[in-house]
């Protein structure tokens, strides 16, 4: 006759293995969302080059369709993350790494010498008039402070970080390396995709927060970033993350191995062992089988 204690290894594996049959399950269901997210952030921003609004071409269609620009970019600015990456991650912080970048060139501008005392010409956009304003407050210093901001030589000192669930944080090299060794240094594709998408879409956000003492704070207003949520949405998206990324389970081996191995080390605290008068009873006591709590032929417990 079998003692819970020795059904107790039955029920755990019964419970991994309900676990891992619904985790299974969830696998499907978040990819089909993640590849839906990608499906929309890819069908929200402007279309490709060659691609008009009005009557455009829809990629890999034969036949015209028309593209509302606006209401594209409109949707893009709904998505969580602004529309700038399909991952949440990515977008808030390939945004925060950008908006520092603009900051340095606003006070550091690589275009220094006489142009920066220099006063331009330019039109009004809100009168029509055309005015004379100092270069380092006109719109073409703006503009080329922000093709500067997206260029190889802002962004190749960063680099790409990854968290134990998988969220990706760029986080800049401050070790001075070099010029030699930051040439070949290849920029990270999508902290260059979401830079081009800030600076395109996202202008009066980023004048607005370029010079403030944290500029990243434009990226809760673009993409809602750092927004504060309840528990259960943070643990379900934890469980999301680690149900997708196979890796995020490896990189959280020494996390469950610590959540088994901990409450051993407290159950002779709860569950004190049986103090025997001399080795002798505690022998016997052992090779009787009575220490283990089991019943020898349906009989009663032997003490």
């Amino acid at each position: 006759m079998f003692t819970s204690s020795r059904l107790r290894p039955r029920r755990i594996a019964a419970a991994l293995l309900l676990a891992a049959c619904l985790c299974s399950a969830h696998v499907a269901t978040a990819r089909a969302a993640e590849d839906a997210a990608a499906d929309d952030d890819d069908a929200t921003f402007d279309p490709p080059a060659g691609l008009g609004a009005g009557n455009a071409r829809h990629p890999g269609s034969a036949r015209d369709v028309d593209v509302d620009v606006d209401a594209m970019n409109a949707r893009a600015r709904s998505l969580p993350g602004g529309g700038l990456h399909s991952d949440v991650s990515i977008a808030c912080s390939a945004c925060a790494a950008s908006m520092h970048a603009i900051k340095r060139l606003k006070f550091r501008p690589r275009r220094t010498g006489s142009m920066m005392s220099a006063h331009v010409d330019e039109v009004d956009p809100a009168t029509g008039e055309t005015r004379n304003v100092p270069y380092h407050a006109s719109t073409a210093h703006f503009n080329a402070t922000l093709e500067d901001a997206c260029d190889e030589e802002s962004l190749r000192v960063y680099d790409r970080k990854s968290t134990w669930l998988g969220d990706v944080a760029f986080v800049r090299d401050d070790v001075p390396w070099g010029d030699d060794a930051l040439r070949g240094k290849r920029v990270d594709a999508d902290l260059a995709l979401v830079c081009a998408r800030l600076t395109t879409h996202y202008r009066d956000e980023i004048a607005a927060h370029a010079t403030r003492r944290d500029p990243s704070v434009a990226c809760v207003e673009v993409g809602r970033c750092g927004e504060r949520r309840d528990v259960w949405t943070e643990v379900l998206e934890a469980a999301v993350k680690l149900s997708t990324r196979p890796t995020a389970l490896i990189r959280m081996a020494p996390v469950w191995l610590s959540s088994f191995a901990l409450p051993l080390l407290f159950r002779s605290m709860f569950f004190p062992p049986r103090e025997y008068a001399n080795i002798a009873d505690a022998v016997r006591e052992a090779a009787s089988g009575g220490g283990l709590g089991e019943k020898r032929g349906g009989g009663k417990k032997r003490r």
